[in-house]
């Protein structure tokens, strides 16, 4: 079995049919919005609203099931299993794997709403849960409620992913690819069909997510420079934005993953800290200190009920709609491609 999919991948530098589709899906998916701008915002509108309202359910709960089995691999004998063998070593340090797995996973989002989403939570909590807004209860739903939507879930289902990949590649030696975390379920004789819709389906997909990561980017971006020079943004600071976002990228890819990569991820978790200390030792240290501490008591006494919560009795509130839900099918979208990158 591994010889045969050996022979399949050896040579190949690029697997061309499912680039293709999933390029040409990319490629019409913009062409459409710039064509048709109004029908094409009106049919993602109402395409939107038709899965969040009919399977934004689905989303919450199995990113909660995919949450408990992750802590049951890590308390059972297959958490000991040690990916590429018993003798095998890691490439990285412990920092620049954490740097790597961090920026790969929350870089551009934990910036822009790690700031804005408490102060929505703040101002607009769920209206099921029967907090006022701008409450002392509102701000620890606001402070934990976001510290839950970027860690816990979101990497369990990235380590699902990842650990699998992993698995497949070093321990069973089968060529490192999305296919691969599916090897043992997937009948032979489907291989082929089946490789070429997963790839081609998950190429789309990060795609589409990618440019919301890059549109926050921009606005972040362009915004500060604006604020700081009193430049008017543009399109044309937007553009440059995105030139100098997209030249870091293809410069830190093209280097590989111990260089380029490496060394951006680094220093970018280094100037995380940095921010992080500065914040800490210079801004109301003990008012940090008491909110942290409370807000994650809260975290941890309603952790249950929050990671599930959706508006069932209360279906006119879009909070559910406009975060958790979103939150979770993003996560799962991304789950594949960064499951892959980080094995």
């Amino acid at each position: 079995m591994q010889d045969e999919l050996s022979a399949r991948t050896e040579g190949k530098r690029l697997d061309t049919i499912p680039f293709a589709i999933g390029f040409l899906s990319v490629f019409a998916f913009i062409v459409s919005a710039i064509a048709f701008p109004e029908p094409f915002i009106r049919f993602m509108d109402l395409l939107q609203d038709k899965i969040v309202k009919d399977l934004g359910w689905a989303s919450v709960f199995f990113s909660f099931l995919v949450m408990l089995f992750t802590f049951g691999i890590v308390c059972s004998p297959i958490g000991s299993i040690r990916i590429g063998g018993r003798d095998a070593k890691p490439d990285f340090s412990f920092f620049r794997w954490f740097a790597i797995s961090l920026c790969s996973g929350i870089g551009i989002g934990i910036l822009f709403w790690g700031i804005g989403e408490p102060i929505y939570h703040l101002m607009q909590p769920p209206q099921n849960l029967g907090i006022a807004p701008k409450s002392h209860e509102a701000a620890l739903f606001a402070i934990s409620q976001s510290a839950m939507h970027w860690s816990i879930a979101q990497y369990c289902i990235y380590a699902i992913c990842g650990v699998a990949f992993a698995l497949m590649a070093f321990n069973e030696h089968i060529p490192l690819s999305i296919i691969s975390g599916l090897d043992l379920v997937m009948p032979r004789k489907h291989y082929s069909l089946a490789k070429n819709i997963v790839h081609a389906a998950c190429l789309f997909s990060i795609c589409c997510t990618v440019i919301s990561s890059i549109g926050a980017l921009i606005m972040m971006i362009s915004s500060c420079v604006s604020y700081l020079t009193g430049l008017e943004r543009s399109f044309a600071m937007n553009a440059i934005v995105a030139l100098v976002a997209t030249a870091f990228f293809v410069g830190s890819s093209t280097t590989g993953l111990k260089r380029g990569m490496n060394f951006l991820a680094a220093q970018n978790t280094r100037m995380f800290f940095i921010i992080l200390f500065y914040i800490f030792l210079f801004g109301p240290t003990l008012f940090i200190l008491n909110m942290g501490t409370e807000a994650f008591g809260y975290m941890l006494t309603n952790f249950i009920r929050n990671s599930t919560l959706v508006s069932t009795e209360f279906m006119s509130d879009r909070w559910a709609d406009s975060w958790i839900i979103v939150y979770m099918g993003a996560f799962f979208a991304y789950g594949p491609p960064i499951g892959l990158y980080l094995a």
